[in-house]
C-alpha cells in the first residue's frame, strides 16, 4: 500500500513537460486508534469458491509510522530535489562552458530550469506535526475456521493507563491480557500469541484471520 508506484510520460501541469513521477500513498494525520485488517479471504478462481489464507503473518507488538507520514516523506523528496537543483546548476554551467569554448557551433541543448526545484520546494510550518508516531498492541481479534463458517475470538490488553513516558508502555508482553470467548473470560498468556495469531501453525479448518488494534502514545 505504501509502496511507490513509478508513472512514465507524466504531464507536469507546473513546468508544462512530460516527466517520469513516482505515486504512493501517504498518512497526514494520524489516528488515536490504529486498526490494521489482514485479508484472509480471497475468491479462488481455480476451484471457483472463496478460500482462506493461512500463510504466516507476523506483526509487531509496537509500531512507529513516522517513515509513512506526509511531512516526513515530502521532507525526503525535498532533499532529492535539492540535490537535483544542484545537479542541474553544474550540467548548466558546464554546457556554457562549452559554448563559449566553441562559438562557430552553438550548443542546441535546452536552457535548464534551475528555479523550478527550488520553487517546488514545500513549507512545513503550515503542516501539523503529530508529537508521537508510536503505536502498541492492544487488541487482536482471531477468527477461528473456514472461509464459510468459523467463530471470533478478542485477545485483549487492559493496561490502558500506562504513560506514554514510562518505559513500562511498551512492555505489551509484561501487561495483563485477556481472551473474550463469547460470554467466557479467562487470563490470556501472551506468550502464545504467536501461535494462535500469526498463521501458518494451524491447519486449515482452524486457520487463523486476524485483525490488529494498536493504540497511539
Amino acid at each position: 500500500m505504501v509502496a511507490g508506484e513509478q508513472i512514465s510520460g507524466y504531464k507536469c501541469g507546473a513546468c508544462k513537460r512530460t516527466v517520469d513521477i513516482e505515486k504512493k500513498l501517504t498518512i497526514s494525520k494520524l489516528p488515536n486508534v490504529l486498526i490494521v485488517q489482514l485479508n484472509r479471504i480471497v475468491f479462488d478462481f481455480d476451484q471457483m469458491r472463496n478460500i482462506k489464507l493461512n500463510d504466516r503473518l507476523e506483526f509487531p507488538n509496537t509500531l512507529n509510522l513516522q517513515e509513512y507520514m506526509l511531512q516526513n516523506v515530502m521532507k525526503e523528496q525535498n532533499k532529492k530535489n535539492k540535490a537535483k537543483v544542484v545537479e542541474q546548476q553544474a550540467d548548466a554551467e558546464d554546457a556554457k562552458e562549452d559554448q563559449d569554448m566553441v562559438v562557430e557551433e552553438p550548443t542546441q541543448e535546452k536552457p535548464v530550469n534551475t528555479d523550478f526545484a527550488a520553487q517546488r520546494q514545500t513549507t512545513f510550518a503550515d503542516l501539523e506535526d503529530p508529537l508521537d508516531f508510536d503505536y502498541k498492541l492492544v487488541g487482536v481479534v482471531v477468527h477461528m475456521g473456514t472461509a464459510d463458517a468459523g467463530h471470533y475470538i478478542s485477545y485483549i490488553n487492559t493496561d490502558r493507563n500506562i504513560s506514554g513516558d514510562s518505559p513500562e508502555w511498551g512492555e505489551v508482553h509484561k501487561q495483563n491480557w485477556f481472551e473474550f470467548n463469547d460470554s467466557k473470560v479467562e487470563k490470556f498468556d501472551f506468550q502464545t500469541l504467536e501461535y494462535n495469531c500469526f498463521g501458518e501453525t494451524q491447519t486449515s479448518l482452524t486457520g487463523v484471520s486476524t485483525s490488529a488494534t494498536y493504540n497511539i502514545n
